[in-house]
């Protein structure tokens, strides 16, 4: 369905889309684990996986952001699958499968949570006892849920997700970390790309927060589960035709002749 302005560039939420974006590349807390999974973990073969999973990621979000906002424009919400009518049947299919996606993703992100405040707050290196591994891990299952509570819209999750942990995570603190262990000068030639890479994500970050607060009434608004225009009857476009008797009785005539 068309909407006014459906194809202004650049408008003022174009922050959050690069922390969105930016935030569908985060796997840091994966990389070790696939990088002790190869069976001959190489720089070549590394380098191999990182790539081709960059490339299809890349694919993928092209693909699902493309055809997502030309197939319903300014209606199109943070959650893609809302945009679909409750009574489509194969949509309410893929709704089951995502969640179970989801149930089975979200005990490794808390994994890898759990061990880092085991680590780097609590400052323990040794193996938890089960109480007070039963115990913190509860305390983070009851944390994040308590905050999901708080909106049913995904686009500000996702936004702030990207801007404030993305953006740090794939431009901050990597390129700090390789002027950091370089043995130049910070200001040399070399880490000018680094450098650049650094402020871009430290622009984002800076300009997406305060946009984020200047645009927070907007940022907030979804359908909040409720059926969308397009999916109701009235809203299907409808054609009247009047004629009028006279008119009727020619046409009648006329196709008589010609059937003569």
């Amino acid at each position: 369905p068309a909407t006014p302005n459906a194809w202004s560039f650049a408008n003022g939420h174009f922050t959050d889309a690069l922390g969105i974006i930016s935030f569908a590349y985060v796997c840091h807390h994966n990389t070790f684990m696939i990088h002790t999974s190869l069976e001959n973990p190489t720089t070549a073969r590394w380098g191999y996986v990182t790539h081709a999973s960059i490339a299809a990621a890349t694919v993928f979000t092209l693909l699902f952001g493309i055809v997502g906002y030309v197939s319903f424009t300014g209606y199109t919400q943070g959650d893609l699958l809302e945009n679909y009518c409750y009574n489509d049947s194969l949509v309410n299919v893929a709704r089951i499968v995502y969640t179970i996606t989801i149930m089975l993703t979200f005990p490794v992100e808390c994994f890898v949570c759990r061990e880092v405040v085991q680590n780097l707050f609590l400052g323990l290196t040794e193996e938890l006892c089960l109480w007070k591994h039963v115990l913190l891990t509860a305390v983070l299952v009851g944390f994040t849920g308590a905050i999901s509570m708080t909106t049913e819209c995904l686009g500000i999750v996702l936004a702030l997700n990207g801007i404030l942990a993305a953006c740090p995570l794939a431009y901050i603190f990597p390129s700090m970390c390789v002027i950091k262990l370089r043995p130049e000068p910070i200001l040399s030639r070399g880490n000018t790309l680094p450098g650049l890479i650094a402020i871009f994500g430290l622009l984002i970050f800076v300009v997406g927060s305060l946009m984020i607060v200047v645009n927070f009434k907007d940022a907030t608004k979804c359908n909040h589960g409720a059926q969308l225009p397009y999916c109701e009857d009235s809203f299907l476009p409808t054609t009247t035709v009047n004629m009028s008797t006279t008119t009727l009785a020619t046409t009648t005539a006329s196709l008589l002749n010609i059937t003569v």
